[in-house]
């Protein structure tokens, strides 16, 4: 597991679709968490 910046980055090089692909699986978890936060506001 190397320790960098952008992980979809190797050796100087970007492997774009895996970096797109793990941008959207951040993109969707912030949505979750951000989903579960308005339902502890809004006490549901």
């Amino acid at each position: 597991m190397d320790n960098l910046a952008y992980p979809g980055i190797r050796e100087g090089e970007l492997n774009f679709e895996e970096f797109k692909r793990q941008e959207r699986q951040h993109i969707n978890n912030l949505k979750s968490v951000l989903k579960s936060l308005k339902k502890k506001i809004n006490g549901t």
